[in-house]
């Protein structure tokens, strides 16, 4: 740039020499050289004033270089900060992680002891007429909690409590599952027999009374006073819903009081008109429950507890009272189960404590020897597969404590289990649930029952109990251990 500005001084120069030339160094008009002048003077004011911007952009340039390097030295202190700051978070991170494990492998010791010793729980599970449901863990106010695992078949709830303060807080947490059902109907010779005979206490007090009663308005107390005794009386009717005739055998008598409410005298039978009439229950007499509850506390090494809950409508203990019989042969029952596991030790993994839901098969051969068998697979947690994992249930038979014959398998030492490829056993019990039909509970079957196709011997509800598994005798050494509760269903 400077060196265009020298040149174009120097052509104005050369222009006026010229001039002064073509003059024949005559003398140059005022006018002339005036112009000439001013041209002179503009081109030092061009080379000047380039000259100055040329500093000036000098100057700029050594300005943004400063600028750069300062921007340069912030980004640099702007990314040590950063890395400082994110080697705190990863030790923070760190540390927290480490807090975690240590807890959890304190809780995992807790927790396996329990798994191994647990104790059974006995929850509320009832449905009376009236549509009153209640299924309740017991022993506390439990609270309605988060929705437990879904298991097809049965209905779920879910249970929390929360107890103490500080570090005494104690959190427990109870999953219950049935298949109970709202009180329906049942044929009445699986509840009676061919006919009801009682006297007015057992009629009275134990059996109810009959909802209506058709022709028989003689046999009540009215406003004309209480007819007299009145002896093989019989009268159409109904009781708990079904239709027959009520008769009287011995002094009977039937009073009422002003608010209907009947009172029996006497001794009475009733007849229905079919045995395969709907008698109205009080409640379910054939389902099953099962679950678990446990107590965390807040501090990982106070005590933990662990119980599984099991059970149904009642347990039917004559399986093989009868042989001979349609009970007899082999049954299958399917179902579901829930229940805890720890693994700890393991190479790459931290201890865990989770719950897990499965898929119970039981089979059942009844007779003069009974067994019973099974296994649990399709192990789930969270809705996803656990591979690798499924547990054997070895028969029972005739044994003092681990028959069948009883209607329970007890503390069976045959379970065969694999946890995440990791071998484990333990032991099992369960229990036959159901109702023994009139026939059977009222002192075995005449020529009247001796069609099993027509009168089954008893309604089996299922089978409900309870496992454990774990791959060493000392809980020191265990690195699995799972423990859980079981229903599973006729298959039909």
């Amino acid at each position: 740039m400077r060196n265009r500005q020298r040149f174009a001084f120097g052509v104005v120069v050369a222009g006026i020499c010229l001039v002064l030339a073509g003059c024949g160094g005559g003398g140059v008009s005022q006018d002339e050289f005036d112009a000439l002048q001013a041209e002179l003077d503009a081109a030092e004011a061009a080379r000047q004033q380039a000259e100055a911007d040329q500093r000036q952009a000098e100057a700029d340039q050594r300005q943004a270089e400063a600028d750069r390097q300062q921007a340069e030295a912030a980004r640099q202190q702007a990314e040590a900060a950063r890395q400082q700051a994110e080697a705190e978070r990863q030790k923070a991170e760190a540390e927290k992680q480490q807090a975690q494990a240590t807890e959890v492998n304190a809780r995992a010791d807790e927790f396996i002891a329990e798994l191994d010793d647990r104790a059974t729980r006995t929850p509320i599970v009832t449905w009376t007429r009236g549509n009153n449901r209640k299924v309740e863990p017991g022993n506390g106010a439990f609270s309605k909690g988060p929705a437990a695992p879904s298991i097809s078949g049965f209905s779920s709830n879910s249970f929390t409590l929360r107890s103490g303060t500080a570090t005494a807080l104690v959190d427990q947490t109870a999953y219950i599952y049935t298949n109970i059902q709202s009180p329906g109907t049942k044929a009445f010779w699986k509840v009676y027999g061919a006919t009801l005979a009682t006297g007015d206490s057992d009629w009275v007090d134990t059996l109810a009374k009959p909802t209506s009663f058709g022709n028989g308005r003689s046999l009540y107390q009215d406003d004309q006073g209480t007819p007299a005794n009145e002896d093989n009386v019989s009268r159409g009717g109904t009781y708990r819903g079904t239709t027959g005739t009520f008769e009287c055998a011995s002094s009977c008598n039937i009073a009422a009081d002003a608010q209907g409410a009947l009172t029996f005298a006497g001794t009475w039978t009733f007849t229905p008109s079919s045995l395969t009439n709907g008698v109205t229950l009080d409640q379910d007499q054939e389902y099953l429950y099962f679950g678990i509850w446990q107590s965390i506390p807040k501090l990982a090494s106070s005590d933990h507890d662990f119980q599984v809950i099991f059970g149904g409508s009642s347990p039917y203990a004559t399986v093989n009272v009868v042989p001979s019989t349609n009970q007899e042969g082999t049954a299958t029952f399917r179902g579901g189960a829930i229940g805890k596991y720890v693994t700890r030790n393991q190479v790459g993994q931290d201890a865990k404590i989770g719950t897990f839901t499965a898929n119970v098969t039981l089979n059942a051969a009844f007779g003069g020897s009974p067994t019973l068998a099974g296994s649990i697979d399709n192990f789930r947690e969270d809705g996803s597969d656990l591979s690798g994992w499924f547990v054997t249930l070895g028969g029972a038979t005739n044994a003092a404590t681990t028959d069948f014959s009883g209607g329970t398998v007890a503390n069976v030492a045959g379970v065969n289990a694999s946890i995440g490829g990791v071998p484990a056993t333990g032991n099992w019990t369960a229990t036959l649930y159901g109702t023994a039909n009139a026939p059977t509970a009222t002192g075995g079957r005449d020529a009247t029952w001796t069609d099993y196709s027509k009168y089954p011997t008893a309604d089996l509800a299922g089978i409900a109990g309870h496992f454990d598994a774990s791959n060493s005798d000392t809980d020191a050494s265990k690195n699995v251990a799972v423990a859980g509760a079981f229903a599973a269903t006729p298959s039909r």
